[in-house]
């Protein structure tokens, strides 16, 4: 999900839920970055790492500066328990 969009920056933000229904904890403490790709030029780029806590129930916030205006981006989620092991899912876009 994306929030405070401008012409140059954006707030991306997650929450990361177990798929464990019978789990007492409905999050998981996680690191958690994301992967943004410019439609315009196919050019990509990460943000850091940010570690998803049960302080903040699991949500993931994290703003992207330097963007381009009036272009269309692309991003997944990217998560594991460690910053070398991880999924990727989801995709979504804003401009």
């Amino acid at each position: 999900m994306e929030g405070l969009i401008t012409d140059q920056s954006a707030l991306l933000q997650t929450r990361i839920i177990t798929e464990n229904e019978l789990s007492d904890s409905p999050g998981a403490d996680v690191w958690v970055r994301f992967h943004i790709e410019s439609a315009s030029d196919n050019k990509s780029f990460h943000t850091q790492w940010k570690k998803a806590l049960p302080v903040n129930d699991y949500i993931v916030k994290i703003p992207v500066k330097n963007l381009k205006a009036n272009n269309r981006y692309v991003y997944k989620v990217q998560y594991g328990t460690d910053k070398l092991n991880y999924l990727t899912r989801v995709l979504c876009r804003f401009k």
